[in-house]
């Protein structure tokens, strides 16, 4: 018998189990799914099929007992979350022919974060290259413990050494061979300080790095490109964030509803998991002031907080995702936020597409709301899934050179093409491909964080740029807002923001798409 995996089960169409979209049989059959007596007395129908296909020599005698488990579900008559052999998934094909399964997969965050793809191995002898790393505060001179230190040999192929300081500020770096580090990063998710880099270290000795603080009245990228509205701006408008939560006591967010969408993790909790949904939902619609807080693009949008990262191994699913779409139909959401992306595919190079995902971006295109997606962080690799899908708007990154400290990480991500104002660039992380539609601020954004504030840089930052301007602009036409909640509405939502998109000079279509919106 094969090895398990786990798939989403859906209607023929769509995403639930309706008249227009699905046979009697399959509806009863995802509801049957839904109740533990009749979900055993399927599971029991499935197994004879799997066993008469052993009998008949298709299937070996001695196979292990075939296993077919409901591991979570959206709604009675919705998707279905499954562990299951792929012969009993067959099994099923073969019963209910109005049925079908996707193989569940993961998303991630579309933040900008700096990785070693290959350690270097800990050099054995005494001879080594040995650098002591001190991390202080740059106003305050005090150490700083728990900051990733990388240090790079070849940064394009990923290859170094890496180590956390301790309480006392320090990390050391060991290496052999290596003379000199081509990049050395400090990293971290602490607030209130940029992170920083330095290139061409010298392997041995030692190095201090001061850690800019934060200056919460300083312009960064996103005020640099994007108007920030006043208090009314986005009022009437209502946005999900679909990530891994929003800090709901965070003075300057209000959040207005939520779910908690990661397989087998309670509904209600959909607060903070880390600090990637909380700098989203700032970005959009940030409360606050300097020189103690900040404003997002549209201050007054209503955020609703569908969780689906967390610290678990269902963190990113499909059915998470799937789940909170249709979550944020049913809130009456109007745009739908999502700062994640789903890997390329390791033979071609190519991005992969998931067809449970793309059934709901199409409910929710039909229903009137808009995807605004990321468009991944891989380095000028294709637009990712979800982004490259037809009907999500697609988001690149462009940053400006002096909105972050120059020592900061985000002097890295400075790259060719530079825009008509040579000061403007593509973010060096940012995907690209004509399957984008607009750009948006994405290195060093200053934004909410559980504690605070901090600079992020991503796609997974432009998005939320682009979500909130497109909030704004959608709250400044009440004949858009009162149109019928269908595929018509969605596409005048769409033509607000490309109005409005300018493009910066970067090189064309496959970079910005039409352009930057304000």
């Amino acid at each position: 018998m094969s090895q398990t995996s786990r798939y989403l089960i859906l209607p023929a169409q769509g995403l639930q189990a309706v008249a227009n979209n699905a046979s009697a049989a399959a509806g009863e059959t995802l509801e049957a799914m839904a109740h533990g007596t009749s979900a055993r007395s399927l599971q029991s129908q499935l197994r004879a099929i799997v066993r008469r296909a052993a009998v008949g020599g298709r299937l070996p005698r001695s196979a292990a007992e075939p296993i077919f488990k409901i591991v979570a579900s959206a709604s009675e008559n919705g998707v279905k979350l499954v562990e299951s052999t792929p012969e009993m998934i067959a099994a099923l094909r073969f019963e209910r022919p109005g049925l079908r399964a996707v193989r569940e997969v993961f998303y991630r965050p579309a933040n900008r974060i700096i990785e070693i793809r290959h350690r270097l191995a800990s050099p054995a002898t005494r001879s080594a290259r040995q650098l002591t790393v001190t991390v202080r505060n740059a106003k305050t001179r005090q150490p700083i413990g728990g900051v990733l230190i990388l240090g790079f040999t070849d940064f394009a192929a990923g290859i170094g050494v890496e180590a956390k300081t301790r309480s006392n500020g320090q990390a050391t770096l060991r290496t052999s061979g290596a003379t000199r580090f081509e990049r050395l990063y400090a990293q971290h998710d602490l607030p209130g300080l940029w992170s920083f880099l330095k290139k061409n270290v010298q392997a041995s000795g030692e190095l201090t790095i001061d850690l800019a603080p934060l200056d919460l009245a300083r312009v960064d990228s996103l005020r640099h490109f994007h108007a920030v509205g006043g208090p009314e701006a986005g009022a009437g408008v209502r946005v999900g964030v679909i990530d891994s939560g929003v800090d709901t006591a965070h003075p300057d967010l209000h959040v207005a509803g939520g779910l908690g969408c990661v397989p087998g993790a309670p509904e209600r909790e959909f607060d903070a998991s880390g600090s990637h949904g909380t700098h989203v939902a700032g970005i959009i619609a940030g409360r606050g002031a300097a020189p103690t807080g900040m404003s997002g693009v549209a201050p007054a949008a209503q955020v609703f907080s569908y969780r689906v990262f967390d610290e678990t191994a269902n963190s990113g699913s499909s059915f998470g995702l799937v789940k909170a779409i249709r979550q944020g139909i049913v809130d009456g959401c109007d745009l739908l936020n999502m700062s994640l992306s789903f890997d390329h595919d390791e033979n071609t190079g190519l991005p992969q597409e998931d067809e449970a995902v793309r059934a709901a971006i199409l409910e929710a295109h039909q229903a009137g709301v808009v995807i605004v997606a990321a468009a991944g962080n891989d380095h000028r690799q294709p637009v990712a899934y979800p982004a490259s899908d037809d009907l999500a708007i697609a988001v690149s990154a462009v940053g400006r050179k002096g909105t972050f400290p120059p020592r900061s990480s985000e002097a890295g991500d400075v790259q060719r093409p530079f825009g008509t104002e040579t000061k403007n660039f593509l973010a060096a992380f940012s995907n690209v491909g004509t399957a984008l539609d607009v750009a948006g601020a994405g290195v060093g954004v200053v934004s909410t964080v559980p504690g605070g504030h901090a600079p992020m840089s991503g796609t997974s930052m432009a998005c939320p740029a682009v979500t909130g301007v497109l909030a704004r602009l959608l709250a400044q036409s009440a004949e858009v807002q009162s149109m019928p909640r269908n595929a018509n509405r969605a596409d005048a939502i769409k033509a607000l923001l490309f109005d409005h998109a300018q493009g910066l000079g970067l090189g064309g279509v496959a970079f910005e798409g039409k352009g930057l919106p304000r």
